[in-house]
């Protein structure tokens, strides 16, 4: 079964835009307009077009949820490999808040918040074990602020 992690932000760019952007970032081939595919990794874009469609993450931050980005890692029995997927969508996360702005937050199985980017400021869940004990991870993590989140999904 695969890992799901939704990134859900208030950016206004198209999903083609992003599309054409992740797959530069993660190396990744265009299947779609709006979904791509990495090795282990696939990736879907829905723009929302009704603000009744808004995952309630977004309201209980104070952004309107404009965007999901949904990344599916399949398992693999390289350890590496997957974490080297992980990084890779971490960095693709932080590359859309820099080159397209606004808020965000990124969610693991729809209701574990490990990062949130509001005004600006990203922050990492401490509570996520993988952000201290998986090297490559802790090298982007200790980039930002490293704290528990609050969990209102959960």
């Amino acid at each position: 079964m695969a890992d799901e992690f939704d990134f859900h932000a208030s950016t206004t760019a198209h999903p083609e835009h992003l599309a054409q952007f992740l797959a530069r970032a993660l190396d990744a081939e265009t299947v779609t307009p709006r979904f791509l595919r990495r090795d282990r990794m696939h990736v879907d874009l829905i723009r929302l077009e009704d603000p009744a469609d808004q995952d309630p993450i977004a309201p209980l931050l104070g952004f309107t949820h404009r965007v999901t980005v949904t990344y599916r890692l399949l398992p693999s029995s390289d350890e590496g490999a997957y974490y080297a997927d992980v990084r890779a969508m971490v960095d693709s996360v932080l590359g859309i808040l820099d080159h397209f702005g606004g808020d965000g937050v990124l969610l693991f199985n729809g209701e574990h918040m490990l990062i949130e980017a509001l005004n600006g400021y990203v922050v990492f869940d401490s509570e996520w074990d993988d952000f201290r004990d998986v090297p490559e991870l802790a090298e982007v993590a200790r980039r930002h602020e490293l704290r528990r989140l609050a969990q209102p999904l959960l």
